[in-house]
Formats: C-alpha cells, sequence, structure tokens
C-alpha cells in the first residue's frame, strides 16, 4: 500500500492524516486528491510504502498531475470501426486562448501484441489536418494488422450463431510536447479482421487499398515483399516511406526504423533522367558523395514488370543503355549504394522511346523578319533555323497558331514562309504567334513562340510619365551587374536573336526592382536603345542567387517598368517603387506603400505559408510519359 505526501508551494503538508484523500482504492492501489483553487508555484510530492517500509528492489508506481486549463489537447480517432488492411487516420486539436500550431505532436499506438509505434502528427496541411497553424494536427497510422480471435457468448438451450470474427483493439497515447507545457490524452480504436477472398495472407481491404494482387510482389523495389510491407506498416508503393533517403528495406536489414527521419544513412539522387538517343537509351543521373554503386532497373510500362538491368552501375552519373529496341517505351528506376550496403530511395526516370532518329526538330520564328513593332496584323512569318540547323533540315509538317495550346489548327506541311493574320490586338500591345514542328520520323518540337507590338499608323504609345522614379544612374549601379548586362548586349548585337541590336547602347538611368523576400534591390533594369535612341528593349539583372543572372530580357520595346507606370498612370497613379514578383510579373507601389499597378493577370496571394519555407530544401519529383 503506497502512502503520499503533497507540499504546496506555501509549505502547506496534505498527508492522509491530516486531509483525507479524495479518492482510495485499495484493490487497484489509486488514490489521491483534487484541490480546489491551487496555489500557483512548484509542487512537491512525496511517495512511500504507507507502513514506512522499503522495498529491496525497488517498487513500480505511476504519479499522474492534471489540471483545469484552457490548455488542451483532444485526441481524434473515427467512429466508424475499421478493417485490418486499412490505414487509421489520428487527429488532434490543440488549443488554448485560441489554436496552438507550433507543438511537437506525436501519437504512441500500441498494437494487440504489444508493439508500439510512434505516429508523428502535422500542422503543415498536407497532411488532412486543415489549414496550417490551425491547431488540428493529423498523421496516419498504417500497422493495422492484428486481429485476434473473439470467444463467442453462447447461452444454453439458445440458437447457434455464427462465430464472431477476429477482433484488434489498439491503444493510442497522445503526447503534445511545448515550450511552455505538456498535454497528454488516452483513446484506442478496434478493427475486424477483414476478408481474404483470395486466401493470400493479404486482406482484401490492403489489395484494394494498394493497388496489389501478390504478397510475394516488390512494386517499390526496396526488396521488402508485399506481405512483409503488410506486416511493418510500411508503404507497399513507396521505396522510402519516412522520405529521409535510405529506402525501407535497407532500414529494416539493418534493424532500423522506416519510420523515422532521423536514422537514415545514405541520401537519395536527386533526379534520374533518361533520353533517348540513336538506337539507345541515355540515362543521367545524380550522384552524391559515399555512392559506391547504383542498382538499374528497367520495365517496358510504367508500371513495370521490373527487370534488373545492371547491379553494379558505376557512380558516374551516366550510363547508356544499348540492348533497346527502336519504337519501344522504357522506364527506369535507380537506386545507391554506398560502402556500408546501405540502399537509397528508389528514383524513376520519365519513359523514353529509342529510335533511329530520335531528336526533335528545332525552328525559330521571325514575324516580319525580326521587327520589333507592325503597323498591320496580317504579316509574314519566317520559319529559319537556329545557329546550329541539325534539327530544322528534317522538318516536315508544322502547326501554327494565335493561341499556345494549337488547339484550332492541324498539322499541315511544312513551309518557310507564310502570309499570317495575328489576332486582334489592341494599339500599343504586344501578341505572339505559336508553332510546334513534327520532323519526319515523327519526332515533335517543343512550343516555339515569336513577339511582335502593334503600332498602327496614328496610333499613340505610352511614355513613362516619371521616368527618374525608382531610378538610379548608369554609374552608381555596381560594376559586376553592368558588367553582367554589357556581356549580353556585346554577344547579342549583330546576331540573329536580337535584330536591331546592331548599334544598340543603355539608357542613362537604370530601375532599381525588388522582391517581397529579399531584402534591398533585386535586380536592375537596364533599359536599350538603338542607334536612334527608341527603346530597343532590356536586361534585367539579379543581384544574387536568388535568380538566374539574367531572368529576363527582349530585344524590342519598353522595359516592363515603364508598361507598370504607364499601367498606373491610366488610373490616375504614380509608382514610386517597382517590384519583379515572377518570371514575367511585375507591380508598382506609390509613396504610401500601396498598389499602383500590376499589368497582366494579378497574382494571387499565398496565405498560411511562412517565408522561411523558401530555403527549405524541396522534394524532386519524378513524371512518367507514354507516347501516343
Amino acid at each position: 500500500q503506497l502512502a503520499l505526501r503533497l507540499v504546496s508551494p506555501d509549505g502547506k503538508e496534505y498527508t492522509e492524516k491530516s486531509i483525507a484523500y479524495t479518492f482510495k482504492n485499495t484493490y487497484s492501489g489509486h488514490l489521491g486528491w483534487r484541490i480546489p483553487s491551487p496555489v500557483a508555484g512548484e509542487w512537491r510530492i512525496f511517495v512511500s510504502y504507507a507502513d514506512g517500509s522499503v522495498a529491496p528492489n525497488g517498487a513500480a508506481y505511476k504519479v499522474i498531475v492534471s489540471a483545469d486549463s484552457l490548455l488542451t489537447a483532444h485526441l481524434l480517432l473515427p467512429a466508424k470501426r475499421k478493417l485490418t488492411g486499412l490505414f487509421m487516420p489520428i487527429f488532434a486539436l490543440v488549443s488554448g486562448e485560441k489554436p496552438i500550431g507550433d507543438a511537437s505532436v506525436r501519437a504512441v499506438v500500441i498494437a494487440p501484441d504489444g508493439t508500439r509505434t510512434v505516429v508523428p502528427l502535422y500542422d503543415d496541411g498536407e497532411h488532412d489536418d486543415g489549414l496550417p497553424g490551425d491547431g488540428f494536427y493529423g498523421g496516419v497510422y498504417k500497422r493495422v494488422n492484428q486481429a485476434e480471435p473473439v470467444q463467442p457468448i453462447r447461452e444454453e438451450g439458445g440458437e447457434k450463431l455464427p462465430d464472431p470474427r477476429d477482433e484488434g483493439s489498439y491503444r493510442v497515447e497522445l503526447q503534445v510536447y511545448h515550450a511552455q507545457f505538456q498535454r497528454q490524452a488516452l483513446g484506442s480504436f478496434s478493427v475486424l479482421e477483414a476478408p481474404d477472398a483470395n486466401d493470400n495472407r493479404l486482406p482484401d481491404t490492403y489489395e484494394q487499398q494498394n493497388g496489389l494482387t501478390s504478397p510475394d510482389g516488390d512494386n517499390d523495389l526496396d526488396w521488402l515483399d508485399n506481405y512483409s510491407e503488410y506486416l511493418l506498416g510500411t508503404d507497399a508503393n513507396n521505396s522510402d516511406t519516412d522520405g529521409s533517403g535510405e529506402n525501407d528495406g535497407s532500414e529494416v536489414e539493418k534493424q532500423k526504423n522506416p519510420f523515422s527521419e532521423k536514422d537514415d544513412s545514405i541520401a537519395a539522387p536527386a533526379f534520374v533522367d533518361a533520353t533517348a538517343d540513336v538506337n539507345s537509351v541515355r540515362i543521367h543521373f545524380d550522384v552524391k558523395p559515399g555512392y559506391h554503386h547504383m542498382i538499374l532497373y528497367r520495365a517496358e510500362s510504367p508500371n513495370g514488370p521490373w527487370q534488373l538491368r545492371d547491379q553494379e552501375v558505376p557512380p558516374t552519373g551516366e550510363y547508356i543503355d544499348k540492348e533497346v529496341k527502336n519504337g519501344q517505351g522504357y522506364w527506369y528506376k535507380m537506386m545507391a549504394v554506398d560502402e556500408k550496403n546501405h540502399r537509397s530511395a528508389v528514383i524513376a526516370s520519365q519513359g523514353v522511346v529509342p529510335s533511329a532518329d530520335p531528336f526533335a526538330p528545332e525552328a525559330r520564328i521571325l514575324i516580319n523578319n525580326g521587327a520589333p513593332t507592325t503597323a498591320d496584323l496580317l504579316v509574314k512569318l519566317s520559319f529559319v533555323p537556329y545557329e546550329e540547323d541539325d534539327y530544322y533540315g528534317d522538318i516536315a509538317e508544322m502547326k501554327v497558331s494565335n493561341l499556345a495550346d494549337l488547339s484550332d489548327v492541324e498539322w499541315q506541311p511544312f513551309t518557310k514562309e507564310m502570309a499570317w493574320q495575328l489576332a486582334e490586338t489592341q494599339p500599343g500591345e504586344v501578341t505572339q504567334v505559336y508553332a510546334r514542328f513534327r520532323d519526319k520520323a515523327g519526332n515533335e518540337s517543343l512550343l516555339e513562340t515569336a513577339r511582335i507590338r502593334y503600332e498602327p499608323s496614328g496610333a499613340t504609345t505610352c511614355v513613362d510619365p516619371n521616368p527618374r522614379a525608382g531610378a538610379v544612374k548608369f554609374s552608381d549601379v555596381p560594376v559586376q551587374f553592368v558588367r553582367t548586362a554589357a556581356q549580353l548586349l556585346a554577344d547579342m548585337r549583330g546576331g540573329p536573336m536580337a535584330p536591331g541590336w546592331e548599334k544598340a547602347h543603355f539608357a542613362e538611368l537604370v530601375r532599381e526592382l525588388y522582391r517581397p523576400d529579399i531584402e534591398g534591390v533585386a535586380y536592375y533594369e537596364f533599359q536599350v536603345l538603338n542607334g536612334e535612341e527608341k527603346p530597343a528593349g532590356f536586361i534585367i539583372v539579379a543581384t544574387g542567387g536568388h535568380d538566374h543572372p539574367i531572368p529576363h530580357w527582349n530585344y524590342e520595346g519598353e522595359t516592363p517598368t515603364q508598361h507598370v507606370a504607364c499601367e498606373a498612370a491610366k488610373n490616375n497613379k504614380k509608382v514610386a517603387k517597382f517590384f519583379k514578383l515572377d518570371t514575367l510579373s511585375y507591380a508598382g507601389e506609390d509613396e504610401n506603400g500601396e498598389l499602383a499597378a500590376m499589368p497582366g493577370t494579378p497574382l494571387i496571394k499565398v496565405s498560411g505559408l511562412t517565408m522561411d519555407m523558401l530555403d527549405k530544401e524541396q522534394e524532386i519529383s519524378s513524371s512518367e510519359w507514354t507516347p501516343d
């Protein structure tokens, strides 16, 4: 029999003799007090045997302290009973005077056989947990694979009923850790044994949920068969359940936890890229420090079956598969192996089709021989080779349209020149033409485009109402950014990529561009003038590694900031500060920090994300493509 002694912060002692226990159960050993309006501060509790003796080897006991508080944690489990083989979602609601979204929350699930599994719960908006930071946390328990026989209850002389289905009971302990508090909550759920129509040890529910048919297969190539994945609770269609680099089979072999992000010993390759070549497939892959070799698999369908292609690929970053058939599609998967035989997650390539001529054709579009403007919407289109014309000579067909998706046209025989009616365009606006090319082997080009500004006779173009707004002198721009812009101007001058730049030079004023996530100037916008001192495009230079050195340039027309200033002027507003928001999206603020103009389609603000998301390494996904 245990005895308690409780000492309050002000020195008051509670013992069974001074204040009777509020509850005491001799059979269960539960005893304690409920104290109304407790004094704030540190309370001390002492546990001993009631008779004053000491256990020679110690004695196990548990002390539970709870209090009425606005800081609460609620464990939420589905009310509907599930079957073995199905995943169990687990949710928690953590709140005080407002939702608390920055706690560390996990659920410890104890299976019928006593196995304990830790399930992290997240409040990031990506785990069926509502909005990020709303205090609603979510996670999934996947090891729902145990059910025990239930002893039937029979009444003497009563009708014999079918034996009840096996059932498994799982206990759940919610644990919430925060810098200012901790909370726990208890719960449980039960599952019925699912049917197994084909008697292959995998419940029908599990097979349907994961798209499986056999316990012996290995869909994700992590060297764990499907039945092992079912017993372990790992994802049968994802080689790396915890997403931290080492595949599940490798972790299980080395007695590590395939659900923990902290014990992985190898990083996965960032990419595997397959490219069709002449009678072969060229595979490029990421190589990280510590790789000893790679293991390569191949299939003739994106869904397999997968065959081992090479189990000792040197970590050179390139592999050429020459044992291929022209016209047959191939898909590849690869994992890395280090010196200690840790195996990485399996990464997939896109599908490719080798052929005698696998190279896509290429051609540039010129409108009116590359003129920056046109006074007439009826123009001449020319289709000319790039500097290297290896992929131009065998073009057989083309699609040309004023729509970017080419949905209004069919393939037509290729011609080097044609008359073309541009889309209806407002004076001063830019219009575009799109084209795609197909060669004799059936290879299709990427989408090509050309732009031209419509300036009919008598039309007036926008004049920047305040060219000095947000601008600095050319001589005040740091020299390294001037050199970057000057190098591009020199490289393009006189070439086919920048018609009209034969005598081009920079304007005296350079505009500063800002970005919401960058402190200070993020870009410099250099205006280019032609030999007649007329606008001839621009060059935008980034001031750091947040973007490409030259993320945007053009050889014709006004600059993006001039368009922003003109758009603002239409609404009787003045721009004091210019912003580059996206690849082709610009905006301006007035002197009060209010939006003055954002030409084009306005960007929609993304809510619920913090700026530190931009600094996190993003997971690289893969895609698969099946040729027509």
